[in-house]
């Protein structure tokens, strides 16, 4: 990630709010994007002219990098949340199944088919 400064990742973190409940199944709150959005629900967020998606900028900042074959899936199912504990790569296929899974109302929350 080229551009980066300090001062973005504070801008960035200045935006979100560390929700006081827990989801389902997790084990820390959702850190919620509390700025620009994306019609789905999706935090956006600009640095150095490049507009990222914020959980995948969470992601590349707090563990280090995107994998180039990876989707960054929502373990919570928030999509505006970034916290990187949250977050995981999958393969895109695999993604695709867990997000209909949910979407469609025939898995159990975390993706994952009843």
């Amino acid at each position: 990630m080229t551009g980066l400064r300090p001062a973005d990742i504070c801008r960035f973190l200045a935006r979100v709010q560390v929700e006081a409940a827990l989801r389902l199944g997790m084990q820390s709150p959702c850190w919620t994007w509390r700025g620009a959005t994306h019609v789905k629900g999706y935090g956006q967020f600009k640095v150095a002219g490049v507009v990222w998606y914020c959980h995948r900028f969470a992601w590349a900042v707090f563990r280090g990098g995107l994998p180039a074959d990876k989707d960054i899936h929502h373990r919570c199912y928030n999509h505006a949340c970034v916290n990187p504990d949250h977050l995981e790569p999958v393969e895109p296929d695999l993604h695709a199944v867990w997000s209909n899974h949910k979407r469609n109302g025939t898995g159990d929350g975390n993706g994952m088919p009843f």
